[in-house]
């Protein structure tokens, strides 16, 4: 049993031991490989984000903004291979870079499989990927931070033509995966003034994408998981651009009939879902909130009351970070586990109400 009372101090004292001495954060205390002991950025953003879900005094805190901020700036640096204003941790570029020998010769195995397309046997079309994933984290935390900062990042499809053939590339097949794309995307153009006419071809290009069920893909797709993963990606991009769900009560039903496996994206992916459409409908309130309740105990299953954070897997810590191996999965919590799980519990807390933690609920 989670002790809620405490929670909120337990939570940020395992935060705090995740710091390192350069201000930044690790991804775990002890299992951590040497990959992950030099890559900052990312376990940072997670690190931000659960301070300020708990509304953490470290927030306001000069010295310790001061030092993250001039941190996030020096990120900033231009690649000749890579987007201008991109966000990219130099580490993780030079350890994903050293991997692409190693790489090419396994896309050649998987395009030989099937299992992938044959522009996607470059390892660069998959790095990226992974660095406009990286630079929309980071802006989406840095602007919950520091909500005056601006983005340079301006390398994304500006008209609906380059968005068009943008979304048509992804394989909605696999709409996880696409709906991250869009995500990304949405947090892009929300920062362009006058993107309406924008916003209103992405809604009309989901439009087009939405099934029966409220999810988003082509109608070949059956996997429940895939439905409302994908579906919560695409949420996240509404969510920027202020487009309303488009169907809601379907895909409340939808959720409703799912359970997620035991890993933190599958469990905050679900509550996510259901927490914004509750917020648009009345649909189904009392079942939701049932719901809620039941996924309580397996978040609990998750979570070290002696260290204070949540782990990734049940008794086993998150191992990679978005390609690279950066802990030895042991039994402990780790940053990525803790920020999803304390995500979904700040949630499910604002639906719940009562006597739980009021926390913040992050916009990611």
């Amino acid at each position: 049993m989670i002790d809620y009372k405490n929670l909120s101090e337990n939570i940020e004292n395992y935060i705090l031991n995740l710091k390192k001495e350069n201000s930044l954060f690790q991804p775990v205390i002890n299992g951590a490989t040497k990959e992950g002991q030099l890559i900052d950025m990312g376990h940072t953003c997670y690190a931000l984000k659960v301070l300020y879900t708990i509304n953490s005094d470290l927030l306001n805190d000069d010295d310790f903004i001061s030092e993250i901020y001039r941190r996030f700036e020096s990120f900033k640096n231009d690649y000749s291979d890579l987007p201008k204003g991109s966000y990219v941790d130099p580490n993780y570029y030079k350890i994903y870079k050293s991997n692409f020998t190693v790489l090419w010769i396994k896309n050649v195995v998987k395009f030989f499989l099937r299992r992938i397309k044959i522009y996607e046997i470059n390892p660069h079309f998959k790095f990226i990927e992974y660095i406009r994933a990286e630079t929309k984290q980071s802006i989406a935390t840095i602007k919950q931070i520091f909500p005056n900062n601006q983005i340079s990042f301006t390398e994304f499809p500006q008209t609906r033509e380059d968005l068009n053939n943008f979304f048509d590339q992804l394989d909605w097949n696999h709409p996880w995966n696409a709906g991250a794309q869009v995500s990304g995307i949405c947090v892009f153009i929300s920062y362009l003034e006058n993107n309406e006419d924008l916003v209103s071809f992405i809604n009309e290009y989901l439009e087009q994408m939405l099934l029966e069920d409220g999810s988003y893909g082509l109608p070949k797709v059956s996997d429940s998981s895939e439905k409302v993963n994908g579906a919560m990606k695409v949420i996240t991009g509404l969510d920027w651009l202020n487009i309303p769900i488009h169907r809601p009560n379907e895909l409340i039903d939808l959720c409703l009939k799912h359970k997620p496996n035991s890993e933190g994206c599958d469990i905050v992916d679900i509550i996510y879902v259901l927490y914004k459409c509750h917020q648009q409908t009345d649909y189904k309130s009392k079942e939701i909130r049932e719901y809620f309740k039941d996924l309580l105990n397996d978040i609990e299953k998750h979570y070290y009351q002696d260290i204070g954070g949540f782990s990734y897997f049940l008794n086993k810590s998150q191992t990679h970070y978005y390609g690279i191996q950066t802990t030895k999965g042991l039994d402990e919590p780790d940053i990525h586990g803790t920020t999803l799980l304390v995500w979904g519990l700040s949630m499910i807390f604002s639906t719940l109400g009562g006597l739980y933690p009021r926390w913040n609920v992050i916009k990611p």
